[in-house]
């Protein structure tokens, strides 16, 4: 396929993966976790998409795209959970339940 390719007259690794780095901290990505789950919305996409992105410019102005976000959310899962640990906010209830459409 690249001897094809290069044949046109261009040379491109088919197989190069970006390295951009993503714009928002790992400290941004776990507070828009924490003000999701104080907002009341039901679902994160809306909240991100409707509310995030929209009216919180001022406070996020590097905002990614929801999916980036979902990807962002996966490697802030530990910080957040040792944040929230050291802070005693985690803290069992009695009632304990997992949702598998958050965890994405």
């Amino acid at each position: 396929m690249q001897r094809i390719y290069s044949s046109l007259g261009k040379s491109h690794d088919f197989y190069k993966k970006r390295n951009r780095k993503f714009t928002m901290s790992v400290l941004e990505v776990m507070t828009i976790q924490i003000l999701f789950h104080l907002s009341g919305y039901r679902e994160f996409k809306s909240f991100y998409l409707g509310y995030v992105q929209k009216f919180m410019k001022e406070y996020f102005p590097k905002t990614v795209s929801y999916n980036r976000m979902v990807e962002l959310k996966k490697q802030s899962f530990m910080p957040l959970s040792i944040f929230l640990k050291s802070e005693n906010l985690s803290d069992c209830t009695g009632i304990s339940f997992v949702d598998k459409s958050t965890a994405i």
